[in-house]
């Protein structure tokens, strides 16, 4: 459980799905990892890990997460099923106005919903960043190192800015 809102933790909680892999070896510390998206799930990267780089599982807890608002970690779901359908299955190269005005009501349908949502404001990189600090706390950590791939890079420097003394 997570605060729903950091700053406010009365709000309420979230959950948020973690998994662990064990070093195998001489443990030097955890590794938090993110797949980026943004919006991927990360439960299973430890896995992934474990099979491709093997000597960093010889040292290191590997920690994945499914972050607030994605897939087990209570998702956040906007338009639901057909708006997304509709709007993949338009031709991202066709820029006749028909084809741009259909893009773009599906996308003010999404974004519409998403705003209706209460759940909306606290899915977002400072709240999740907050998140990965407790699984560093809870797991008694006092540092913790970093993988991310795309625009989980830009969630690693996000909390290496908000968390400095902690990575």
């Amino acid at each position: 459980s997570v605060p729903l809102d950091w700053a406010h933790p009365a709000k309420g909680t979230l959950e948020v799905l973690i998994s662990r892999i064990r070093a195998t070896g001489t443990r030097l510390g955890i590794l938090e990892t993110n797949p980026g998206g943004p919006g991927g799930a990360g439960f299973w990267m430890p896995l992934y890990l474990q099979e491709v780089e093997p000597q960093v599982a010889e040292h290191y807890d590997l920690i994945g997460m499914d972050p607030r608002g994605v897939e087990a970690s209570q998702p956040l779901e906007c338009g639901g099923v057909d708006t997304l359908t509709k709007l993949y299955r338009l031709d991202g190269y066709d820029r006749s106005p028909r084809n741009v005005a259909k893009f773009l009501t599906y996308d003010q349908r999404e974004a519409n919903q998403c705003a209706a949502d209460a759940m909306t404001p606290s899915i977002n990189t400072d709240q999740t960043v907050r998140d990965v600090d407790l699984v560093r706390a809870l797991l008694g950590q006092q540092k913790t190192s970093w993988l991310g791939y795309s625009a989980g890079t830009w969630m690693g420097a996000w909390y290496a800015t908000l968390f400095p003394s902690h990575v």
